[in-house]
């Protein structure tokens, strides 16, 4: 009998009229009815190969109104559609390193892009710019051929409009910045050009494409989009890693946490007025992580990552502030959609003993980081897939009890998940509190 896997809600789309909850890994998304919360049915897309890179985010998802689209990490895109078919584009060209990114989605199909050009860094204020290169983008239709598309500029982003793409290029004017050390950085003036969905034009430039103002929103194809500091100065005491979402209920959204110190995170999210600053409601929705948000006329969906298991998925009333639990976590079994886990690797043992050195020395004492912190170990368990370093610690805040962080090394699927930043987490969750209460019989406390 297969064991249960419950949803990992992870990505929140619009399609067809309904709302789609996106695992955070496997290939499935749980149906919802957007009026009233309840869960229609599973669609899942076996057909979309994973990425073999688990560092790098699983999925990518927009909804181009009739359809979903998806892409597990760099692999081919795949268009989804309401009853499971599934369409996938083919978009590798050889010779070509580019890493392919899927950027826009709208009637007719999905744009994708690479990595925008890097900085250019140089060691006078009169250094000349970068040379102006053209740039490629990548067009999928609906039945999955894909043609390439020549802009005549530096493409630094490129995301979907109501009227069709926006594409963020270089204009070939710009300045140099001092970036202190002697040190100066070309600052390019951009401009936004607007290709309608219907435009099958395989040349873009300023001169055969209009200019329109910068969208409102972040585009969701750049590293870290998701989450923007929180300006402490601004008129508002918003939350902490606050992402502006879509307007609801005549409000826009921030989200993110709040506590510190001995406090531990809640997430939070603040509705705004027009002027994006006046705090018009404030909604604690209680303690996970914001994975996602998407906002309707009357509800603001929000995707929680819960600190143990599954997520769950809420729905906030942007009138009075009031939250429904939508799907709750552990409510939604997946598994009859999981990919079947691959052979071991290979490398299984060497690579599980190298994290446990980056964690410990040959005798598993763990050097401590934080203060407060003593009498810390590490040490391997568990089979593979589930192989961890199991860390080990005494707390000062936490007397009587031995606190543990089991970091997995693999993913669910078998990849390896390097965690170079791990004991950086830990240490984090100590500085900022986010240690729970003692149990009252002692043992091991579970970060």
């Amino acid at each position: 009998m297969r064991a249960p896997r419950y949803l990992h809600p992870a990505h929140l789309q619009v399609v067809a009229g309904e709302l789609w909850v996106i695992d955070a890994v496997q290939p499935v998304a749980a149906v919802v009815e957007p009026a009233t919360g309840e869960l229609d049915r599973l669609v899942g897309w076996p057909q979309v190969p994973p990425w073999h890179d688990a560092s790098e985010r699983e999925w990518r998802t927009l909804s181009d109104g009739d359809a979903l689209w998806v892409q597990s990490g760099f692999g081919p895109p795949a268009r989804v559609a309401p009853d499971g078919t599934v369409v996938v584009a083919t978009v590798r060209t050889t010779g070509t390193p580019e890493r392919w990114r899927l950027a826009a989605a709208g009637p007719g199909g999905a744009w994708l892009a690479t990595d925008p050009p890097l900085q250019d860094l140089a060691d006078a204020a009169d250094a000349p710019p970068p040379w102006g290169t053209a740039s490629r983008l990548l067009a999928a239709s609906a039945s999955g051929e894909v043609r390439e598309v020549v802009v005549e500029h530096g493409v630094h982003d490129v995301l979907g409009g109501d009227d069709g793409v926006l594409i963020q290029v270089d204009t070939g004017r710009g300045e140099r910045r001092d970036l202190g050390q002697g040190t100066w950085s070309w600052e390019p003036a951009h401009e936004w050009l607007l290709v309608p969905w219907t435009d099958q034009a395989q040349v873009v430039s300023t001169a055969t494409h209009r200019t329109v103002p910068p969208p409102r929103l972040a585009s969701p194809r750049l590293p870290g989009w998701s989450f923007l500091w929180h300006d402490p100065d601004a008129e508002d005491d918003g939350p902490y890693g606050a992402r502006r979402s879509d307007v609801s209920g005549d409000l826009s959204w921030h989200l993110g946490w709040e506590g510190s110190g001995s406090t531990p995170r809640r997430a939070v999210a603040t509705g705004h007025d027009a002027t994006g600053r006046r705090e018009a409601l404030r909604v604690d929705l209680g303690p996970g992580t914001v994975l996602a948000a998407l906002g309707t006329h009357d509800r603001l969906y929000v995707a929680l990552a819960g600190r143990q298991g599954p997520g769950a998925l809420v729905a906030v009333d942007p009138g009075t502030g009031a939250v429904t639990e939508v799907l709750d976590a552990g409510s939604v079994d997946v598994a009859a959609y999981c990919r079947p886990q691959g052979p071991a690797p290979a490398d299984l043992r060497s690579y599980a003993r190298y994290w446990l050195r980056y964690w410990a020395d040959e005798a598993g004492v763990v050097e401590p980081f934080e203060t407060g912190m003593s009498n810390a170990r590490a040490e391997l368990t568990g089979d593979w897939p589930s192989t961890t370093v199991e860390v080990t610690f005494d707390w000062a805040s936490r007397p009587g009890v031995r606190l543990r962080r089991r970091v997995p090394l693999f993913d669910e699927l078998g990849r390896h998940t390097p965690p170079e930043y791990s004991s950086l987490h830990l240490g984090e969750d100590l500085a900022t509190g986010q240690v729970p209460p003692a149990p009252a019989d002692g043992g091991f406390l579970d970060l």
